[in-house]
């Protein structure tokens, strides 16, 4: 005997027909009433059969409120019942619905199947098939109106159901799917989800062809729309090793793609210098993949197929010419075929000498008889002088003749130069001020680098004035033009900051304050970026320091940020950088954002720093003998800190021990997610570390080099040597036994980097350790570890012993342009060889005593036959009755096999109005049940519409209100208290309820009229 109120009420709709409106209300207060129902005593067995009914009842409303409530019961439960009670039937069906019409904005029904899809993913990590072939339908609809808004989500869900969902193999269109989105959009999550696939080998990689479709863009004799995504999707497939040696070697791809060459040349091209990253000019962390690459791109004689079409097409004669210089091709090395012979007569001159430079201004001079200021005379007018001349006696004239220099008349033409320079000048357009410029700063260099000359720039209060306002303007944050005069003016303050005769004037004149607040009231980045491109650290820094400091130290990440990169050029272009520019600013300053943690500045300082000290000695040095650095460099880059550790000075400041234990528990592995992150925005073109988020990677002109690693620093030390040594066996025992990819590649990598000294080659010798990595790849069936292998190998120091490894097993070191790797002579001996694996031939038991609508309904899934079939189904099932046994057949049928959307949608059309589980009769608690009918009938005429069923509370009623507006209500008792009851029936309501239901009515009925 059932006391479910949810399963009377929806056993009481169904059997009184009631009103779709009523049935929503019904429906949508269940489901607020879920929440405090425990879930094992939901009556399913009882409740299921009426949801499949309710859901026949040709509503999109209803059906959007029975996937609701279902996929809240599927939430509450301990287990999945999905498929136990067929929901995923009804979530597949209600997907293949089509929208009403007109066409609502919001789908309800589809949003209720997509939630329910979410919640199973999420909870149970798990699809039903039913649902996978329901989704795919959706995807596949030819009604774009209908699917396209869809697809996207689509194929969100699949990329998720993939990673977890075993019967994949069974479903072929999904990868069909994801390769045909991944061409249309060049999505890097398909991309990824590819590799991850391959690599781990998830049952959407069927067989070696199953990518072939990538190519077929670039096969097809007329430009496809789609040629774009296309070459963008291959080029992130390829970069990828599952998706390089898999697809591109293993499948054939490259091969296929050479053979698109001729016909569809630049995107071809196009995939090919996204993937060869050959113009660094340091190991990099590409060398192993773009080498290989390479040498198969020659062994498929790209030099000469390129030189075939090199005439025709200019992309081919480019690439060609940037290639040579990486091939043995020495025949044709100096050949640029992308530029025209050159035209003598429009030839430029070569560069002039300095001395030749000099004897034409000393011809100049003589031409224009300028030999001495004293018979030279300025204009009155400005817009009359002419600046030659004014340069000449500036930078030729007057610096080698002191005499002069400090004559009266020299003093007076100064004085007409400054008047001009810090008046009229200020307002002049760019076009005219731009020969003005050379002559102001000649004038200023002149003159403060002598003794006299420093004091008539001091004395000059026009010049200070309008430095000042200058100076006041970029303190305001006012917007200056790059072409304005007043930057020249700027320009003169850093070039007097950088001297020590300057750094006095500006002392006098009151600007040390001024300037070394300027980081502080600046707050414009491009402002900013402008005033630090322009200030100088040499040849004097003692002003310029705290000036730069400011910026250093701005609350704003952008100008922190242009502050380091400018610290960076200057590092090429400062000379003596060493001493104000690393060991005056920066240092200090990782220093002092390691002391105050500062999360989102310290990675751009570190890697600056790491930068540095990676190919700077004298830094190195510096760093590695600093105390306070080993504590915060230990603390917050042990990657960057391993570099520190490779100078014998800087190991009686370093806990070695306690950083090798990190190491070995915790580094080897973080170091894989480091390196492979130094591979992805090499060839995404952004390291940038803002970016990648990672201080040890390194950017040397778009070029990673491998990032540090312990063992390979730390080795080139006497002592360090002594203390790695010991771990060798450790870490060749986790190379070979250990089952997981990601130990093995760390085991890899850390012996890698230790074989990189030269003077570990007899210990690597002794442990067979280039042996012992090759055989650890070869006998593994993880791509990445293969691809790892090659890495790897490439990083070892040359040795007699590592060369007779490779030749054993026919390897060889690549060699092309600046760079060297270690591959394989022939890349097919990675790999076993692919064999194809159909999928398994999926079958179901037919259904007795329907052998021709079954035998009708598969031939729904033929499209020769498709036709014939709808007829004769049509026809028989309108004479035979449509029973739940056909209609659970028919939805197993196309829940296993591929039927196209309108055969799917034709067969729920068919049995629409058949449910999917029988209806169970059931008893029931009869004082449940006349409570049931008046919360029932409360609900219908109640306004508000959020009312949980089970917290329906219903009105005690007179005998008097029983008569008038609930003499038409089956149970008029529900409403009346106790003792109301008893004087009308003189009985009590357990008494009431043991009689049989007709003596029952006839109380009712007493009740009714007596009231």
């Amino acid at each position: 005997m059932s006391d479910s109120e949810i399963a009377i009420v929806l056993r009481e709709i169904i059997d009184s027909n009631a009103k779709l409106q009523l049935v929503h209300k019904v429906i949508k207060s269940i489901d607020l009433s879920l929440d405090s129902i425990d879930a094992d005593s939901l009556e399913m067995d009882l409740i299921a059969p009426s949801l499949h009914h309710i859901y026949c009842m040709q509503s999109s409303v209803i059906r959007a409120a029975i996937l609701r409530i279902c996929c809240h019961i599927e939430m509450m439960s301990s287990e999945m019942i999905t498929e136990k009670y067929y929901f995923d039937y009804l979530v597949s069906n209600s997907l293949d619905q089509k929208p009403p019409d007109p066409q609502p904005k919001v789908d309800d029904e589809k949003v209720a199947a997509f939630s329910y899809i979410f919640a199973l993913l999420k909870y149970r990590k798990y699809l039903p098939m039913s649902i996978l072939r329901g989704l795919i339908s959706l995807y596949s609809n030819p009604v774009l109106a209908y699917s396209g808004q869809y697809k996207k989500l689509i194929v969100s869900i699949l990329c998720e159901a993939s990673l977890f969902c075993e019967d994949l193999i069974e479903i072929p269109e999904m990868c069909q799917i994801f390769v045909d989105s991944l061409i249309e959009t060049g999505s890097p999550v398909i991309s990824s989800l590819l590799s991850y696939s391959i690599e781990n080998k998830l049952p959407i990689v069927r067989e070696n062809r199953f990518l072939s479709p990538l190519l077929f863009p670039l096969a097809q004799l007329k430009p496809s729309e789609k040629l774009s995504n296309a070459r963008r999707a291959i080029s992130l497939f390829l970069r990828t090793w599952p998706g390089f040696l898999y697809y591109g070697i293993q499948s054939g791809a490259i091969i296929d793609l050479m053979r698109c060459l001729p016909h569809e040349t630049d995107s071809v091209i196009s995939i090919l210098r996204d993937l060869l990253k050959l113009d660094g000019t340091i190991p990099a962390v590409t060398d192993g993949f773009c080498g290989l690459f390479l040498s198969i791109l020659l062994k498929l004689d790209l030099i000469e197929k390129l030189n075939q079409i090199a005439s025709a097409k200019p992309s081919a004669a480019s690439f060609l010419n940037d290639l040579l210089p990486y091939t043995s091709h020495s025949g044709i090395y100096g050949v640029d075929l992308t530029q025209r012979m050159p035209n003598h007569s429009s030839m430029t001159s070569p560069n002039i000498p300095n001395s030749t430079l000099f004897d034409l201004a000393q011809t100049m001079i003589h031409d224009k008889q300028i030999t001495s200021i004293n018979n030279f005379v300025l204009d009155p007018d400005p817009k009359l002088w002419e600046w030659t001349p004014i340069l000449i006696l500036l930078t030729v004239v007057l610096p080698h003749n002191e005499a002069e220099a400090n004559s009266n008349a020299a003093r007076q033409f100064y004085k007409s130069l400054f008047n001009y320079f810090s008046g009229a000048f200020l307002t002049a357009t760019a076009g005219k001020c731009a020969t003005m410029v050379e002559p102001l700063f000649a004038l200023i260099q002149l003159l403060m680098n002598k003794s006299w000359g420093s004091q008539i720039i001091e004395s000059n209060t026009q010049m200070k004035n309008a430095m000042l306002q200058v100076l006041n303007s970029l303190r305001d944050n006012v917007a200056i033009d790059p072409s304005s005069p007043q930057w020249a003016l700027f320009r003169c303050v850093t070039s007097l900051m950088s001297e020590g005769n300057g750094i006095s004037i500006l002392s006098h004149w009151g600007f040390h304050d001024i300037l070394t607040t300027l980081g502080n009231k600046c707050t414009n980045p491009n402002l900013c970026e402008t005033i630090l491109g322009i200030v100088k650290l040499y040849p004097e820094a003692d002003l310029s320091i705290p000036v730069f400091w400011q910026f250093l130290s701005s609350p704003n990440n952008d100008i922190h940020k242009i502050a380091i990169n400018d610290l960076r050029r200057k590092r090429h272009t400062t000379p003596n950088f060493q001493l104000g520019g690393f060991r005056g600013l920066l240092m200090p300053h990782v220093k002092e954002l390691c002391a105050t943690n500062s999360i989102s500045k310290l990675p751009i300082a570190l890697n600056l720093l790491g930068e540095i000290i990676s190919t700077d000695c004298q830094s190195l040095l510096t760093v590695a003998t600093d105390k306070q650095l080993h504590e915060m460099l230990s603390q917050h880059s042990h990657i960057i800190y391993s570099l520190v550790l490779s100078r014998e000075e800087s190991l009686k400041f370093a806990p070695i021990d306690d950083e090798i234990k990190w190491w070995m528990e915790f580094g080897n592995l973080d170091y894989l997610r480091v390196f492979d992150k130094s591979i992805e925005c090499t060839f995404t073109g952004n390291l940038d570390v803002s970016v990648t988020n990672e201080p040890a990677i390194f950017d040397h002109n778009g070029f990673a080099p491998a990032p540090p690693h312990l063992f390979g620093q730390l080795s080139r030390t006497q002592a360090g040597l002594e203390k790695l040594t010991p771990l060798i066996p450790q870490l060749v025992e986790q190379l070979e036994k250990s089952s997981s990819v990601d130990e093995k590649r760390a085991a890899m990598f850390a012996l890698a980097h230790f074989a990189s000294v030269p003077s570990t080659a007899e210990i690597i010798e002794k442990y067979d350790i280039a042996e012992k990595i090759i055989i650890s790849a070869l006998n593994s069936s993880s791509y990445v570890l293969k691809g790892t292998l090659i890495s790897a190998l490439s990083l070892f120091a040359q040795s007699l012993y590592l060369s007779s490894v490779l030749q054993r097993h026919n390897w060889q070191l690549f060699m092309f342009g600046s760079h060297q790797c270690v591959i394989p002579c022939n890349p097919l001996e990675l790999f076993e060889p692919l064999e194809k694996t159909p999928p398994p031939l999926l079958t179901i038991d037919d259904l007795e005593g329907h052998s021709e609508a079954v035998t009708f309904l598969k031939q729904l899934a033929n499209t020769l036959l498709v036709k014939s079939a709808r007829q004769s189904l049509t026809q028989l099932l309108n004479t035979q009755k449509k029973d739940i046994a056909l209609a659970l057949y028919a939805n197993e049928l196309i829940s296993n096999f591929h039927f196209s959307t309108d055969s799917r949608q034709f067969i729920y059309f068919l049995f629409r109005q058949t449910p999917l589980m029988k209806n169970v009769k059931f008893d029931y608690n009869q004082i449940t049940r006349a409570n049931v009918y008046a919360k029932l009938s409360e609900l219908e005429n109640s306004k508000t519409v959020d009312i949980p069923f089970t917290q329906i509370t219903l009105p005690t009623k007179t005998p008097e209100m029983v008569q008038g507006e609930l003499a038409k209500i089956p149970f008029p008792e529900a409403f009346l208290n106790d003792s109301d009851f008893l004087r009308l029936t003189n009985m009590t309501k357990e008494d009431f309820y043991r009689l049989n239901e007709k003596d029952q009515a006839k109380i009712r009925q007493r009740i009714v009229d007596q009231s």
